[in-house]
């Protein structure tokens, strides 16, 4: 967006880890000139171009490689075959996932915390009134019913 928005590379601060996808929307080279990282409830992979590196928990330090190219299913751990791409890939992946979770903990802020504001008090939707006038229209729905039937009886109505 910065590329579109006309704003010079340094606009942003050092701690950005996305890439301009100008070259990707103008039809142009559509190859990533560095790796990108991904982490979801204890889980990780680690995609160069063809080759995944996968975690199914972090902290193990256990790993699969796949070449996406030629076993797009992921069927085929290729780790052992390939250890010059393997110990590669780990150690960016294992350099990513530090800075993640510096960043997570706010250690590479300068303020050293992430959101530096505080967030207000969350609300359940299912307690404002707003929300409460479509109860008995919404009531026997099965995507609401759970929701609604809890409030009411947290509220002493059902």
């Amino acid at each position: 967006l910065i590329d579109y928005a006309g704003l010079a590379k340094d606009s942003i601060n050092d701690l950005s880890d996305g890439l301009s996808l100008a070259d990707v929307i103008n039809g142009e080279d559509t190859r990533r000139t560095k790796p990108i990282g991904f982490r979801h409830t204890g889980r990780a992979a680690w995609l160069d171009n063809n080759y995944k590196l996968v975690t199914l928990k972090v902290e193990s330090r256990e790993y699969q490689l796949f070449d996406l190219a030629a076993d797009p299913q992921e069927k085929q751990d290729i780790l052992t075959e390939r250890p010059d791409v393997a110990n590669r890939m780990i150690a960016e992946f294992e350099a990513w996932n530090a800075s993640v979770e510096r960043s997570r903990t706010g250690a590479d802020y300068p303020s050293g915390k992430v959101d530096p504001f505080p967030r207000p008090q969350q609300t359940n939707w299912l307690a404002l009134p707003e929300y409460q006038k479509f109860f008995d229209e919404w009531k026997d729905r099965p995507d609401f019913k759970p929701y609604i039937d809890r409030e009411l009886k947290s509220q002493g109505k059902k």
